[in-house]
């Protein structure tokens, strides 16, 4: 709106009014990709700082909170609070579950923490259950917490999966094509009492990952297209199945933490 004002001068419409007309600005959500394991004093957050060129088509659309936070300075007091997740996306009371993690762009945030809780259990002694960890970005420069997912790898706290979509010299892939390449073992995780999450950047994701599981299922149990959904429908009601998909659509306001 200030633009088409600035641009038709013409337009005359006073500030309280313009003020009036400006819809409420929102809380920012975003995960957070700690353990308290680790600190239990300190989170972290994974923020997509959002700078795209305006819909108008004139100069670019900078997100309020994302920029606020990219250029906030160390000590500086950051209005937040901390909501529960309804989404589901906490680790099993029994660390001996076996899970499957699938993360895309920012979505790869909580299963960070996941990760660091895992490692501080096994430290302990806790006998973990196995855990693998799909992640989708366009490329490994792209790939947020790439160094310590690979060395979560290497500790064997979580067998990890990278998928890159826009990687030079190589083929586009996707994370739901690595779900059905390894659609024996996935059914075997989750027909034992497995666990599986989903979250990411890309609300559309989450239906392409729904899918790959659901032709996982019909692939090693011969089944039909009705009785896989009514499995992945069970999943979700037995509690072991959570997603987190979202758009990113309005501006940005206050900056809120999801645990």
């Amino acid at each position: 709106m200030l633009d088409l004002l600035e641009k038709y001068e013409a337009c005359q419409l006073p500030f309280e009014r313009f003020i009036e007309l400006l819809p409420p600005l929102q809380p920012r959500y975003y995960f957070i990709s700690s353990s308290p394991q680790v600190n239990p004093r300190q989170v972290g957050i994974a923020v997509d700082v959002v700078q795209d060129p305006a819909w108008s088509g004139r100069g670019e659309y900078r997100g309020t909170a994302s920029n606020h936070l990219a250029e906030s300075r160390p000590g500086e007091e950051v209005l937040l609070f901390i909501r529960t997740s309804e989404a589901g996306l906490r680790l099993p009371e029994n660390p001996a579950t076996p899970i499957i993690m699938v993360g895309t762009g920012t979505g790869a945030a909580p299963f960070r923490g996941f990760l660091q809780a895992r490692a501080a259990f096994r430290e302990k002694g806790v006998v973990l259950g196995e855990a693998h960890l799909y992640i989708g970005c366009r490329s490994e420069s792209d790939s947020i917490y790439r160094e310590e997912f690979e060395h979560y790898d290497r500790k064997d706290v979580v067998t990890l999966h990278q998928a890159f979509s826009r990687a030079e010299g190589k083929s586009s892939i996707h994370v739901q094509h690595l779900l059905e390449r390894h659609a024996s073992n996935l059914m075997d995780i989750l027909d034992r009492g497995g666990r599986i999450y989903v979250c990411g950047d890309d609300a559309q994701m989450s239906l392409e990952v729904e899918s790959a599981l659901q032709n996982a299922y019909r692939t090693v149990h011969r089944a039909g297209e009705r009785e896989a959904k009514a499995w992945l429908e069970r999943l979700r009601t037995e509690g072991r199945y959570a997603k987190e998909g979202w758009v990113r659509m309005y501006p940005e306001n206050s900056v809120a933490i999801v645990k």
